[in-house]
């Protein structure tokens, strides 16, 4: 997430709970529920570093080791990357 006013990234992570509908040939979410556990804010002029790791990310998913090896080479989202690779209940 971006705040352009602050020049700030925020990077969250957390429990993303889904629920897709089939509509033709695509799907389409018809609700969701999103539990924030991890959020940082970080200094990120011109959006250089969520430029550097979206480029990088799978979409529109993504599995988790993907993610840590992602943001293991940033120092600063430590806290978010041992999030991820923690054992999910």
């Amino acid at each position: 997430m971006r705040d352009n006013q602050l020049d700030k990234t925020r990077v969250r992570a957390g429990y993303y709970d889904w629920e897709l509908i089939h509509s033709g040939s695509n799907l389409k979410v018809q609700k969701h529920k999103i539990y924030i556990h991890e959020m940082l804010e970080l200094t990120d002029a011109g959006s250089k570093i969520l430029k550097d790791i979206q480029c990088k990310l799978e979409y529109p998913f993504t599995e988790k080791e993907s993610v840590s090896n992602i943001l293991s080479s940033y120092l600063e989202l430590e806290d978010i990357e041992k999030y991820i690779i923690k054992e999910t209940p």
